[in-house]
């Protein structure tokens, strides 16, 4: 049996480099806020060391946009209607989190299912992935 081919890149950084300039704005997803202040509490070390971290990449409002789930939510249900969807997928918790608030608001995603996805990064490019299949029962049961 032959070995595999390295991916375009994967052996020479440089080579096959994305083209493009980078984004001139960063937009942070945060829904580390929400999560930790549910856990720990609003008051606890670990809220305030979460609010000064987003505090530090706001710092740079020219270049850096901090969106919660909410302002996410808004933003895309603002768009327009929309008929439900036979299924969404969620990659990990977060992305169930974030199908779970747009159905809430919207009604589209009436069943949920649960995508674990284990990725690295190099240079600005997705270099692998491991797709780990799971489902979210509260919604959908397979």
């Amino acid at each position: 049996m032959q070995p595999a081919e390295a991916a375009r890149g994967e052996t020479d950084p440089e080579e096959g480099a994305y083209p493009q300039p980078p984004p001139r704005l960063l937009y942070v997803h945060d829904d580390l806020t929400d999560e930790v202040e549910r856990r720990f509490g609003g008051a606890s070390p670990a809220a305030a060391l979460v609010r000064s971290l987003f505090a530090l990449l706001a710092g740079d409002g020219t270049r850096v946009e901090i969106l919660t789930v909410v302002q996410q939510v808004e933003r895309v249900s603002a768009q327009g209607p929309h008929a439900p969807f036979d299924l969404a997928l969620g990659i990990a918790r977060a992305g169930v989190r974030v199908a779970e608030a747009l159905h809430a608001k919207t009604g589209w995603f009436p069943r949920v299912r649960r995508l674990g996805l284990t990725r690295e990064e190099d240079a600005w490019r997705l270099t692998h992935r491991l797709p780990l299949w799971t489902t979210r029962s509260s919604r959908v049961s397979l």
